[in-house]
């Protein structure tokens, strides 16, 4: 009986869990929608009042009020298709690969961009992992750490063996993030860009999880950020 109410304790958090995390989610899409709606209405409001008006610059206010619906029902199709990317992401697809590798090519892929530092254990030779969703995690890490640095990237990617697990870790030496929204970058939609939808670290976090690891970060303001990922060598499931 004890283990029985256990098991079903742990159910009942789990499901509680996946319930506020929904309904976080849901209210953060709800204000995303909100903010492009406002725009199209006054658009749609103005180019009715100049039409009923006869209005001799009713082409030119055609015109402007067609550019600002168009552009906001983009950044809402865009939010719509990041929002059904999360909520679908595929179960992902283990296999032994090369990881030391797998960053070396990813970084080539950005020297032009930025100077990256590799210090890579050469201890390291398999993980067991979904070699694209890794790729989606260390590009989107690769890619936050360059644009957090102001002028002249400077990362570095590094990797090590501890214990059962494989650290990955990449720093910047950019403008950092403060307390308040280092506890916050991992929440779906949460972002202090201008332009960001706030699902990429969301996204990452998940996958992290999904491979049975976990990811974490720490920043200094005016330093720069690191983040590190503990990653298991093989996936409990085999």
């Amino acid at each position: 009986n004890m283990v029985n109410e256990l098991h079903q304790s742990r159910e009942r958090l789990i499901e509680a869990e996946k319930q506020t995390i929904w309904q976080e989610m849901a209210r953060a899409m709800a204000h995303e929608i909100k903010n492009p709606l406002t725009p199209i209405r006054l658009a749609a409001q103005r180019l009715e009042a100049k039409h009923y008006e006869r209005a001799e610059n009713l082409p030119e206010v055609l015109e402007k009020s067609m550019r600002v619906i168009n552009e906001e029902v983009d950044n809402l199709q865009s939010l719509v298709n990041s929002f059904s990317g999360f909520a679908k992401m595929p179960e992902a697809n283990f296999k032994s690969y090369d990881l030391n590798q797998q960053l070396r090519d990813i970084s080539n892929q950005y020297s032009d961009d930025a100077r990256i530092d590799l210090d890579l254990d050469d201890n390291l030779k398999q993980v067991n992992a979904d070699t694209m969703q890794m790729k989606q995690v260390l590009v989107n890490l690769i890619q936050n750490a360059i644009q957090a640095c102001l002028e002249e990237p400077h990362i570095g990617l590094m990797t090590a063996v501890q214990d059962q697990n494989c650290l990955i870790r990449i720093t910047d030496h950019g403008q950092g993030i403060s307390e308040a929204d280092l506890i916050k970058i991992f929440e779906p939609y949460f972002t202090t860009k201008k332009k960001g939808k706030g699902l990429g670290l969301a996204i990452v976090r998940r996958i992290i999880r999904q491979h049975g690891g976990d990811i974490t970060a720490s920043s200094t303001l005016g330093e720069g950020s690191k983040f590190e990922i503990q990653l298991p060598y093989r996936h409990e499931s085999e």
